[in-house]
């Protein structure tokens, strides 16, 4: 925008405007972006990491070439897998291939969360429990003969 209130801001008038403002701002899409945040997280952690990124520093993924192609995303600290030309995308890998801490509160891969919030939900172990079945409503869907009973 120029002028008003909106000086320098994105103009967001329209969905092409969204998405190119998303484009433009995620580090998926953006290889100078994704340097940038490798760098941040390198103060982080300790670890080197921005050699994840900067053979795609120039890269700039738009809408119209994605309309086009699509394309393979950067390898970005917005997401923990590593994608790249020799590489398919696959979760976890910046955690595991680099040391890098998981997102969690004690940054360790865990399952039972001893935090006092949890546990005053009555939940160390969190799951996702399915409800039971209501019979009454699957009426005439529920088979007359099952197949489990032989």
């Amino acid at each position: 925008m120029r002028g008003g209130v909106g000086d320098g801001r994105p103009r967001l008038q329209t969905a092409k405007h969204v998405a190119e403002t998303i484009f433009r701002l995620s580090g998926t899409t953006n290889g100078r972006l994704a340097v940038e945040g490798f760098r941040q997280l390198e103060q982080r952690t300790g670890t080197e990491l921005a050699d994840l990124a900067t053979d795609r520093e120039d890269d700039r993924i738009t809408l119209e070439q994605v309309r086009i192609q699509p394309r393979k995303v950067i390898t970005s600290p917005e997401w923990s897998g590593i994608e790249s030309r020799t590489r398919r995308y696959s979760p976890f890998t910046v955690n595991v291939d680099r040391e890098v801490p998981w997102r969690t509160l004690t940054g360790r891969q865990h399952f039972y969360l001893d935090h006092d919030w949890m546990l005053e939900f009555g939940e160390g172990l969190p799951g996702f429990v399915i409800p039971p079945l209501n019979w009454g409503a699957l009426g005439e869907l529920l088979p007359s003969v099952s197949p489990f009973s032989r």
